[in-house]
């Protein structure tokens, strides 16, 4: 992996090592799941698999890690995972293709994953 890659994944991990504990595991599971819920209640209740009503705290959470960019909100409210679209933005200043993002991407999954 080149060096400005390895740049990339130290970023990403640094923004991840700010994030609270609960932060980190919605972002973990949003991310191993790789796919768009309707809201953020539906994530919270899966991630922490609650089976009322989300409170305060865990949309505060959520909005952390929206916040971060780590999850994008679209316009309908839903909610996606955007680890990719992190990694696509820290490498924006260089001429790179699809398969060294994709690369870039696996080795932010793999630490997450051993984080």
């Amino acid at each position: 992996m080149a060096e400005f890659q390895q740049e990339a994944v130290g970023q990403i991990m640094a923004m991840v090592e700010d994030l609270n504990e609960r932060q980190c595991r919605l972002l973990k599971y949003i991310e191993a799941h790789d796919q768009t819920l309707s809201s953020q209640k539906a994530w919270a209740q899966r991630t922490f698999g609650l089976q009322g009503e989300p409170n305060g705290t865990h949309y505060e959470d959520m909005s952390g890690v929206i916040d971060k960019g780590f999850v994008r909100k679209n316009n309908d409210g839903s909610i996606a995972p955007n680890v990719r679209g992190k990694v696509e933005d820290e490498l924006g200043n260089y001429d790179v293709n699809d398969a060294t993002v994709k690369e870039t991407y696996e080795q932010v999954l793999a630490e997450l994953a051993a984080d």
